[in-house]
């Protein structure tokens, strides 16, 4: 319970309200989930009664099903039971005590509990909806007074009798403002059809017209099971995650009512907005830099409402920061770095930034517009200011424009930008290597045409630009330009196709012996101009299809102006590098290595540190890592390292070897500086080794002990001894891992009696050279205690 009054606390929850049917103690108010759960309890008191009801329902016959069948099968048989026929088959007085009386003990016990702790001031209760209703609307203002420091928390049945979700409707009342302080927790047992979340969401976008769809996050459910003072933990994690709910919609429903009232305040200013203003900052404005009136408008606007909104803001801004402060301490222990809806942050992110209504808008094509050009994408990231097409006479700075191509293959090389949020939550790049120059006069066509694709109608071409009013004065006479190149490009082909085509059938109707011959070779040569032509985007190449001028380009969207500046800044600095004449010196120099070494003793501290050895090594620029790597070992390893650690270093020498050429060092490990001992220990392998004969000379009883229990393999595998023995003969060398001691200690242990203790020993000399030692003990007594434990049958 302490947790509970906690959470209470701590979110000034002062009162709570419990809306149930199992108040009214009525059996027509008994729903079929309560039915259902009592006959899966107790199977063998319903067969007979169940038969008498529904005599085409054996209920035997369900007994062996999977318990989630058998369910669906029985809820079936029990859909709209009448009153007496519940009766008859449940007893009158047991179906109260057991289902109506019950749950009612139980969440009277509950509240009660809840107000005796202090948790809450007060509680209610209300056996119907209508009550209820009556309570939130007339009474609970003058009563209890809900505010910010006092919260009401209701919990409210989601099924009265026969009428399934007639809880939502009470649920509904929590989505006006005026209710904002009362928190709506649906309570039921009847949650085989939202089992999760999204289920949940889903339902609610289901039920009272969307209403409750519309503001999902005011409320959410808890299995009636887990209202008990016994399950406080379960409780309160579930009620803490419909306060986060309930936050999150407070939050949200704050920022979109402040964003409205900014609207509605800016939309005051703006349609206000003087003549001259209108003629001279957003008409000839947008004429003159070339942008289009659209988002010209939409700026003014945007700036206006951004305004007004943050002073809404200001005036609200304890109330709005007091509720994030609330939810913040709410989320202290839960994990924050998953997202249950990646497609919800993933919609945030890719409309901040893509405009996807440059087409529908019909924007002139500008900078950061993302092309689809025969199927491959494409960034243009020509110069913005040269883009534009500006003033009255619809004049542009250049006449093909720079595109680099996007791609979802992250490319072998550095020289590209990455475009997050594209399509999904995938990474695509754009490659600084494969750029394009396209004309304009084909780009521009993608403007024409809502979809963004670049065609014509044959047609238009002989008329004036359809629909001109969509159009700024220079766009106009730009795509005019456009039309009448096109027009003149269009005669040109045909009169090229069809002077083709003469001289094709006039070729071909001469008799000839290579007539077939001739033919095949004309259509190869239609084939091979038409993949050649295909392949190259300009104004001459074009298809005609159903009387309509098509080029394979097609505008998707455009990158928000941020991102594509810096992606055209990194690609201009890629462009600008300088290349310098070769240096045929360069194998020939050379740069000092100074060779350290790992320190022994860190590892047995922990910690980090590198000895000086006073050597280094001369590499060559020109040298491989190999080379340096054979040269480390030659002039450094080889004669100062046991023959075991020479050997693996020379199989493997990156993997002990460290090179960091931008410190100009070279790392070796520290076996180097152990020269006393060497032969027993290997911090390269972390491991240390003892001969059989030095067990016997130091430890006499316990090398008799452990040649004794060769045979015994259960004592061996209990007590983890493997490394003494090779089947059933003891190891010439045994060999611990330094992991397994601590504070340089090693003892085996038998049921609580040690009978071996290594002890390791690390001396270091005035050279910053080591000397490693070995200490054995062994207890006589419990090798004694031991021996005539397990070997004294023998």
């Amino acid at each position: 319970m302490d947790s509970i009054v906690s959470l209470f606390n701590h979110n000034n929850i002062k009162y709570i309200v419990s809306v149930d049917d199992c108040y009214t103690e009525n059996v027509s108010s008994v729903t079929e989930v309560f039915l259902l759960n009592e006959i899966l309890q107790n199977p063998h008191e319903y067969i007979d009664k169940l038969k008498k009801i529904r005599p085409d329902f054996n209920l035997m016959e369900t007994m062996n099903f999977p318990e989630n069948i058998r369910e669906e099968i029985i809820q079936s048989k029990l859909f709209d039971l009448t009153d007496d026929e519940k009766k008859e088959i449940f007893n009158q007085n047991s179906l109260e005590d057991t289902v109506l009386t019950s749950q009612k003990e139980n969440l009277i016990k509950f509240l009660k509990e809840l107000h005796s702790s202090g948790a809450v001031k007060e509680y209610k209760t209300f056996g119907t909806i209508n009550e209820a209703k009556k309570f939130l609307k007339e009474e609970i203002q003058n009563i209890w007074n809900p505010s910010e420091e006092q919260k009401v928390l209701w919990l409210i049945d989601r099924e009265f009798g026969d009428r399934v979700n007639e809880g939502f409707d009470l649920l509904e009342y929590f989505c006006s403002d005026e209710y904002q302080w009362n928190i709506g927790i649906l309570a039921t047992q009847n949650t085989s059809d939202i089992v999760n979340e999204k289920q949940f969401n889903d339902f609610l976008e289901k039920i009272s017209k969307g209403i409750l769809g519309k503001n999902r996050n005011l409320i959410w459910l808890i299995d009636k099971d887990l209202i008990d003072s016994e399950r406080s933990g379960e409780f309160v994690e579930t009620i803490m995650h419909g306060l986060r709910r309930n936050y999150t919609f407070k939050i949200t429903n704050f920022l979109t009512n402040t964003i409205s009232t900014g609207i509605q305040e800016a939309s005051t200013s703006f349609k206000n907005i003087e003549q001259s203003t209108i003629n001279n900052i957003i008409l000839k404005f947008s004429t003159r830099e070339g942008a289009s009136i659209i988002e010209t408008l939409t700026r003014v606007l945007m700036a206006i409402t951004k305004h007004d909104m943050n002073q809404k803001i200001y005036e609200n801004f304890d109330n709005i920061t007091k509720i994030i402060d609330s939810y913040d301490k709410l989320c202290e222990d839960i994990d924050t770095d998953s997202i249950a809806n990646l497609d919800e942050v993933f919609y945030f992110r890719n409309k901040e930034k893509y405009n996807v209504f440059v087409n529908k808008h019909y924007y002139p094509v500008g900078f950061g517009d993302i092309f689809r050009i025969n199927g491959q994408e494409y960034l243009l990231i020509s110069q913005p200011c040269d883009i534009q097409i500006r003033g009255d006479n619809g004049n542009r700075n250049l006449q093909q424009a720079t595109l680099l191509r996007i791609t979802k293959k992250k490319p072998d090389h550095r020289a590209y930008s990455t475009l997050e949020y594209y399509h999904k939550t995938e990474t695509y790049y754009v490659l600084y290597k494969e750029s394009v120059l396209i004309d304009f006069n084909v780009l521009d066509l993608c403007s024409l045409n809502n979809n963004g694709k670049a065609f014509v109608k044959v047609a238009q071409l002989n008329e004036v630009l359809n629909n001109p009013y969509r159009y700024t004065v220079g766009q106009r006479k730009r795509m005019e330009e456009v039309l009448s190149h096109l027009k003149d490009t269009y005669k040109q082909h045909r009169h090229i196709t069809n002077t083709f085509e003469q001289i094709q059938d006039y070729i071909l109707s001469i008799e000839s012996e290579r007539k077939e011959e001739v033919k095949s070779m004309l259509e190869d040569y239609q084939n091979r101009s038409k993949q050649y032509w295909e392949s190259l985007i300009t104004v001459n190449n074009f298809n005609v299809i159903d009387d309509e001028i098509r080029f394979p380009v097609e505008r998707i969207c455009r990158l928000d102006e941020l991102y594509t500046t810096n992606i055209m800044l990194e690609y201009s600095t890629y462009s600008s590098r300088l290349g310098l004449p070769g240096d045929y010196g360069l194998p020939f120099r050379h740069t000092e290595y100074k060779v350290l070494s790992q320190n022994p003793k860190d590892f047995f501290n922990g910690d980090y540190h590198l000895i000086d050895i006073s050597y280094t090594i001369t590499v060559l620029l020109s040298e491989s890592e190999q080379e340096i790597y054979n040269k480390v070992i030659s002039e450094v390893i080889i004669g100062n390292v046991s023959q075991e650690i020479e050997n693996k270093i020379k199989n493997n020498p990156a993997s002990f070897i460290k090179i960091r050429p931008s410190q100009k060092q070279i790392i070796i490990p520290c076996d180097f500086l152990i020269r006393e001992g060497r032969e027993n220990v290997s911090f390269s392998t972390k491991s240390i080794s003892i001969n059989k004969e030095t067990f016997r000379k130091y430890t006499p009883s316990f090398s008799e002990l452990i040649l004794k229990l060769a045979d015994n393999r259960e004592f061996i595998k209990a007590y983890k001894l493997f490394n003494f023995y090779s089947g059933e003969k003891l190891n010439e060398i045994v060999n611990f891992k330094l992991d397994h001691f601590e504070d340089r200690c090693f003892s085996i242990n038998i049921e609580d009696h040690i009978i071996l203790e290594i002890h390791l020993n690390l001396e270091e000399k005035e050279d910053s050279t080591f000397k490693f030692s070995i200490s054995l003990n062994e207890s006589p007594e419990n090798i004694k205690w031991i021996t005539e434990k397990y070997l004294a049958k023998k």
